[in-house]
Order: structure tokens, then C-alpha cells, then sequence
């Protein structure tokens, strides 16, 4: 009988860490089984429609904890993706990029890539325009994905233009996607195009490029803001004459915007009596309004540009 006791008291001993053990499989089998029912924000993605040449696209990898950053699909239906370079989108959905370049992640960057793919531009859109300056209806318009958009169709599409407007000196910003610090400046007779009949005085509009249009006569000059500000536009400089730094003029324009560049931002001065490397200059405008260094805040001058271009990059 004493030998059976002995025998009873070491199964004891042995039986709760064996319950303990049954009860933690068990408990790790349902944990699974229920990670498994939920789906994966990857699964989530559109896949419906692929993407096309000039799509906008949010991108964002999950582990690397950064916000979503603007990544775009150029002329050859390539994206430049973070850390690992251009990337072949032909005929993939945002879901199956998305796959594709997780699969490229994993290879050399990450153990585990959760990557969100989605579209900024409208449905059915192959990217946009900005319209901005004397017109009844400021602001983005859609390129559809089967049209030619021109400067005239865009004004007329903006609601046309507002009493004052300057027809005859409508301009064209055109930013270079392999170089931000690049800005092309295009003249558009659109009074010519509208009142005369002259088709082939318009121009074709690409997508990202902003239509200014301007006022006939305002005193002191007028400059242009583009880019990922609050609001885009025609704006003009002091009529008394005092000066207007890049700072100020982007606190006026309200500010940056999401995808803001804020330590790169680029002037184009307009003066062309001006040396070339003092026609184009990049401002930490962060910097300015953060510690108050006012040793690289520009003065502008009448017809500059200043274009706040986007974050692309999230290292």
C-alpha cells in the first residue's frame, strides 16, 4: 500500500505540469487558428484595377514605422520603390505589387514586409492637374485615362476665368520626376487658342503640371507657389515694395502640406540677367522656422517660383 501512495504522489507531481502544458498547446492552437481566420491588410488591397502610367500611389512598408510616402508610375510603367529601385508595375494590380515588391524586400531588408499599396488619383484617372490663379473653380482635375487634356479644356473644365484674368500669359509649371529641382516654365496664349480659333496654340497638359493663370495688371508683381502647400496659386508681392521671403510666402500660403519636402524647397528666380547657379536655389525653410536662421531665406522677386515638392522617401 505504501509503494502505491509513493506511486500516486510522483504521478502527482507530473500531472499539473502536464495539464499546464495541454492548456498552453491548446490555447497557442486556437491563438493560430484565429490569426489564420483574420486576414492580413496585404489581402485588403485593391485588386481590381492595374495600374497605369501616371498613377499617384500611397506607399508605405508597416515595420519600417513611417508615414505613407508619394511614389509614382513613370512613362515606362516603373515605380522607384525605397531601398530597392525601380520596380516593373505592367498589367499589376496594387495588390499584386505590392506582393511583387514584398518579395523583393524580404530578399535583402526585411525578415517580414507588410507592404500597402493604394491610389491617390481618382478611379479611372491616369493622375492629374492643378489649376490654380484667376478661375472660378481653383484646383486638381483629373487626366481620364482615354483623353488629351489641353490648357483650354482644363480652364473651361475650372469654370473658366474670373474679370481680370490674363489670358494671353497663361503659364504652364512642369515639374522633372527624376530631378524635383527642376522646373520647366511654359507661356500659353490661351486668348489666342479661345477668341481666335488657333488649336495649335495650345498645349497638352501632363500629370502633375499646375496651370497658372494670372491678372492682367497687379502693382508690385506677382510670384507663383506649387507644390505640397494648403493652397496653391498666383500670389502677389508687397505693393509698397518691402520684401518677401520664401518662408513668409509659404506661411502665407497656408502652409505645408502632408507629403511636404520642408528641407528642400526650390526657388526659381526669374531675373535672367541673374548667374545660373543663383536662378535656381534649394531653401531648408524647417530649418528657417524652426531655429529662426534667416541666413538662407531668399528675397523674391517678381515672377518667381517657388515649388515645394514631396516626400518620396521614407529611409
Amino acid at each position: 500500500m505504501r509503494g502505491m501512495f509513493h506511486l500516486l504522489s510522483l504521478k502527482g507531481r507530473w500531472l499539473r505540469p502536464l495539464l499546464a502544458c495541454c492548456l498552453l498547446l491548446c490555447c497557442g492552437g486556437v491563438t493560430a487558428l484565429r490569426a489564420q481566420e483574420t486576414p492580413s491588410r496585404m489581402e485588403l488591397l485593391d485588386d481590381s484595377r492595374p495600374l497605369r502610367v501616371g498613377d499617384r500611389l500611397s506607399y508605405q512598408v508597416v515595420e519600417e514605422r513611417e508615414p505613407a510616402v508619394r511614389l509614382f508610375v513613370d512613362a515606362e510603367g516603373k515605380v522607384d520603390v525605397p531601398l530597392i529601385g525601380r520596380v516593373d508595375a505592367t498589367h499589376l494590380t496594387p495588390k499584386a505589387f505590392a506582393q511583387k515588391v514584398k518579395q523583393e524586400l524580404e530578399q535583402d531588408f526585411f525578415y517580414r514586409a507588410t507592404v500597402l499599396v493604394d491610389f491617390e488619383n481618382a478611379d479611372g484617372a491616369r493622375g492629374e492637374v492643378k489649376v490654380v490663379g484667376l478661375v472660378l473653380r481653383p484646383g486638381p482635375l483629373p487626366i481620364p485615362a482615354d483623353e488629351v487634356l489641353t490648357a483650354s479644356t482644363a480652364l473651361i473644365r475650372s469654370g473658366g476665368v474670373r474679370a481680370g484674368a490674363d489670358l494671353s500669359h497663361v503659364t504652364i509649371l512642369r515639374g522633372d520626376s527624376q530631378n524635383p529641382d527642376e522646373q520647366e516654365r511654359i507661356t500659353v496664349d490661351l486668348k489666342e487658342v479661345l477668341e481666335e480659333g488657333n488649336l495649335a496654340a495650345d498645349k497638352v497638359l501632363r500629370p502633375d503640371d499646375t496651370l497658372v493663370v494670372p491678372e492682367s495688371s497687379q502693382v508690385g508683381g506677382t510670384y507663383f507657389i506649387t507644390g505640397e502647400v494648403a493652397g496653391e496659386g498666383v500670389y502677389n508681392l508687397p505693393a509698397d515694395g518691402s520684401d518677401l521671403t520664401v518662408s513668409e510666402a509659404v506661411l502665407r500660403a497656408g502652409g505645408f502640406a502632408k507629403f511636404a519636402n520642408k528641407r528642400r524647397v526650390l526657388l526659381i528666380k526669374a531675373d535672367e540677367s541673374l548667374p545660373e547657379d543663383q536662378r535656381r536655389l534649394v531653401v531648408d525653410v524647417q530649418r528657417i522656422l524652426e531655429q529662426g536662421d534667416r541666413s538662407n531665406d531668399p528675397v523674391l522677386g517678381p515672377d518667381d517660383i517657388i515649388r515645394v515638392t514631396d516626400r518620396k522617401f521614407a529611409w
